[in-house]
């Protein structure tokens, strides 16, 4: 009778191996699998990084909130499904997600804090709103655009342009976008290389030297510009 059969795996199976256990999204998620097991009805948050150990997690854009899922059910062999929760409290997006289908080495899945001090601190039966920190920080972000609305300085015309331009002197600080006035972020540029001088081809024009910039200021470059007269307001309380 013949010696039972005996297989020694080689280099190449070793490398097999390890290739799938990281690029087989199957295995992958076989390998993580308890990671993305939750109770039906946990609020979760969605993170991903890039490789270098800080997860972010993913936001809405706008005001920078979480964006909020709900573990809504799972299917026969116990894999879960996450679905979008509207921003404004008002029900579920369209979207619904197997979580099988993420890639565990750069998606994780936690329970969203708000939810878990909701768990903690409040009375039992007592429904968690999870609209509420969205609500606050998009009244935050609206205050804070009015007053910065107030701080442009007002470039809408050659006239005013030039104006300001005949302002400025070595050392000043401005903060200026290129975006939006909505969008306005503290960009300083500190004015230290002042350049004031009139263009031979049209006596009307003054251009300026900016440290941080690499180039010259012409008037008329600063039509997509929004220029603030002080620091602006920040856009979201990370209180919130």
């Amino acid at each position: 009778m013949p010696d039972k059969l005996k297989y020694t795996k080689t280099k190449e199976d070793i490398s097999r191996e390890a290739v799938d256990l990281r690029d087989n999204q199957t295995i992958k998620f076989m390998k993580h699998q308890e990671a993305f097991k939750f109770n039906v009805g946990d609020i979760v948050v969605m993170q991903y990084t890039y490789g270098d150990g800080k997860w972010n997690s993913r936001t809405n854009g706008a005001n920078k909130v979480p964006v909020k899922y709900m573990y809504v059910f799972e299917n026969e062999i116990g894999i879960g499904y996450i679905k979008q929760l509207k921003a404004d409290g008002s029900g579920f997006t369209t979207l619904t997600t197997c979580v099988a289908d993420l890639d565990p080495n750069s998606t994780r899945l936690i329970l969203d804090p708000d939810f878990v001090d909701h768990l903690l601190l409040s009375d039992a039966g007592e429904e968690f709103d999870y609209s509420k920190m969205h609500t606050d920080r998009a009244s935050f972000r609206k205050a804070a655009i009015e007053k910065n609305k107030k701080l442009l300085v007002d470039l809408s015309t050659p006239e005013l342009r030039l104006s300001w331009f005949k302002s400025l002197k070595v050392g000043d600080a401005m903060w200026i976008s290129n975006y939006s006035w909505d969008d306005v972020v503290e960009r300083p540029g500190m004015i230290t290389d002042l350049l004031l001088k009139k263009n031979p081809a049209d006596d009307s024009v003054v251009l300026v030297k900016i440290k941080g910039y690499d180039r010259e200021y012409k008037l008329g470059h600063l039509l997509g510009f929004k220029v603030l007269k002080s620091k602006p307001w920040p856009l979201k309380d990370d209180s919130i």
